[in-house]
Formats: C-alpha cells, structure tokens, sequence
C-alpha cells in the first residue's frame, strides 16, 4: 500500500514540475542571401541574440553577395579586380585553397 501511496506521489511531483514559470521564446524572420530565414531562440537575452545574429548576417551578406550591388564579392565579379576588406580576402584564399585541394 505505502508503495502505491509513494508511486502517486512521484507522478504527481513529475507533473507540477512542468507548471513553472514559461521560459521566453523568441523568433524572428529575415531575408538575406535569397533566402528566407527563420530563426528561434529559448531562453533570456533571446530577442538580443536574434537581432544580432541578423545584423552579422546582413553585415556578410553587403561583403560577400554575388548578387547584391555594391558588394565586394559584386564589384570583383563586374571589374575583375577590386579592393576587398581582410575578412573577404582571407575567406576567398580559403576557398581557393579548399578548390584546389579538392579538385
């Protein structure tokens, strides 16, 4: 009988767990890189964590976008030769690097 009392009692503890305090949640959607993108975070600072991760993705996006005007990747696409930040140059050696090695 304690048994069954003590059994109740566990699944009745297992269930209040669950009746806490709801943790924030956070989406957001952008469009960049002629994708759209969905985003989800859980926890605190999750809207803070999103509007950063968007604007990093828009901060690479002007640099590296072949088809945004006025990117670097887009002027050295229309010119052949351009003047590139150390962040696209050193991104673009690797690539080049990384096709060389693997054909």
């Amino acid at each position: 009988m304690k048994i069954k009392y003590l059994s109740f009692a566990l699944a009745l503890l297992l269930l209040l767990t669950g009746c806490g305090t709801k943790t924030p949640e956070a989406t957001q959607q952008i469009f960049a890189m002629d994708t759209v993108m969905d985003f989800y975070a859980v926890g605190e600072g999750g809207d803070a964590a999103l509007n950063e991760s968007s604007q990093q993705i828009n901060r690479l996006e002007s640099l590296l976008s072949r088809t945004r005007q006025g990117s670097e990747v887009d002027a050295l696409n229309r010119n052949g030769s351009a003047a590139v930040s150390d962040e696209t140059a050193q991104l673009l050696q690797s690539a080049l690097s990384l096709c060389e090695k693997t054909g």
